[in-house]
C-alpha cells in the first residue's frame, strides 16, 4: 500500500538526521509533502520512494564525516592517511592520491604550527609593549616633575616655555558653602534637644562641617556648642529652669565658611521644659523678624 510506504521513508530518513547526516531539513520536508503535500496517494508514494532514494545515497556519501574542528581534522588524517598508505591496494587507491593527500596533510600541519607560533609571538608582543608603555610614562612623568618644581622654584615659567609643556592651570575655586536655612527643633525624653537644619551647597563644596552657637539669656553673645558633619546636632547641656535658648549654624569648607543661619529661638515653659508648639511658632516669628 503507498500511505505505509511513505510513512516508512519518512521515518527512515528522520533516523538518518538524528544519527548526524545533516538531514533534518530534508526529513522535514519529505513528511512535509508525503503526509501534507497531496491528496493523491499514488503522488505521495511516488515522492516517497524518490525521497527514500536519495537518502540512501547522501548516507553512502556521507559516512564517515570529517571533522569539523581543524585540529581535529589534522589529529584523524594523520592516523588515518598512514592506513591508508598500508592497505592503497585493498583500498582501491593510488600511489599518488596517497602522496597528494600526505603533503596536503603535511602543509597543514605545518601551517597550524605556524599559526600557533604566530599568536603566541602576538600576545608576547603585545605584553612588551604594554610593559614599554607603562614604563616610559612613568619616566616621562618624573621629568615633567622634576621640570615643573624647577620653574616653581624659580618662579620662572621660561623653564616651561623651554621645555614646550604647558602650565598647570590653577584650581578654580570653589565658592563658600551655602546659608544654613530652615532651623528647627525636637525635644527628647531626656531633655535632649535635638536642632536640624538644610543647606544648598555649590557644586564641588564637599566636606562641609557645621558650626552651631548658642546665646543663652544674660550672655552678651552666641557661644560655640561644637561641630558636626551632619545637618543635625544635640544639645545636652542646657540649664535647667531657662526661660529659652537662641542657636544659629554656621557652614565651613576649609577656609571658606558661609554666613550664619537665622537665629532660632527656643521659648521654654514652666519647670524648664520646652512646650513645642508655643516653641515652635515663637521660633517661627524670631526668624521672620530677622
Amino acid at each position: 500500500m503507498p500511505w505505509p510506504f511513505a510513512i516508512m521513508a519518512v521515518m527512515f530518513a528522520m533516523i538518518l538526521a538524528r544519527v548526524g547526516l545533516r538531514l533534518v531539513g530534508f526529513a522535514k520536508l519529505c513528511a512535509l509533502v508525503a503526509c501534507l503535500g497531496s491528496s493523491d496517494a499514488l503522488d505521495a508514494s511516488m515522492i516517497a520512494r524518490r525521497a527514500l532514494v536519495q537518502a540512501v545515497r547522501v548516507w553512502r556519501i556521507g559516512m564517515p564525516t570529517l571533522p569539523r574542528e581543524r585540529g581535529e581534522l589534522l589529529s584523524w588524517l594523520l592516523a588515518h592517511v598512514p592506513v591508508w598508505q598500508a592497505r592503497a591496494g585493498v583500498l582501491g587507491l593510488s600511489a599518488l592520491q596517497i602522496e597528494q593527500v600526505s603533503a596536503e596533510v603535511e602543509q597543514l600541519h605545518q601551517a597550524i604550527v605556524a599559526q600557533e607560533e604566530a599568536r603566541a609571538a602576538a600576545e608576547a608582543a603585545t605584553q612588551t609593549v604594554e610593559r614599554r608603555d607603562r614604563e616610559v610614562r612613568l619616566l616621562a612623568a618624573n621629568l615633567m616633575r622634576v621640570i615643573r618644581a624647577k620653574a616653581s622654584t624659580e618662579n620662572n615659567p621660561e623653564v616651561l616655555q623651554a621645555a614646550q609643556i604647558p602650565a598647570i592651570a590653577p584650581r578654580r575655586p570653589v565658592a563658600a558653602p551655602g546659608t544654613p536655612t530652615t532651623l528647627d527643633f525636637a525635644l527628647g525624653s531626656a531633655g535632649t534637644l535635638t536642632l536640624t537644619w538644610t543647606a544648598k551647597h555649590p557644586r564641588g563644596s564637599d566636606r562641609v562641617v557645621y558650626l552651631v552657637k548658642r546665646q543663652l539669656p544674660g550672655e552678651a553673645g552666641f557661644t560655640l556648642l561644637g561641630a558636626t558633619g551632619e545637618r543635625a546636632f544635640d544639645d545636652t547641656t542646657l540649664p535647667a529652669g531657662i526661660a529659652d535658648a537662641s542657636y544659629t549654624v554656621q557652614a565651613m569648607r576649609g577656609k571658606e565658611a558661609s554666613s550664619e543661619s537665622l537665629v532660632m529661638t527656643v521659648y521654654f515653659g514652666a519647670g524648664g521644659r520646652a512646650n513645642e508648639q508655643t516653641s515652635e511658632h515663637g521660633a517661627k516669628q524670631q526668624r521672620a523678624a530677622a
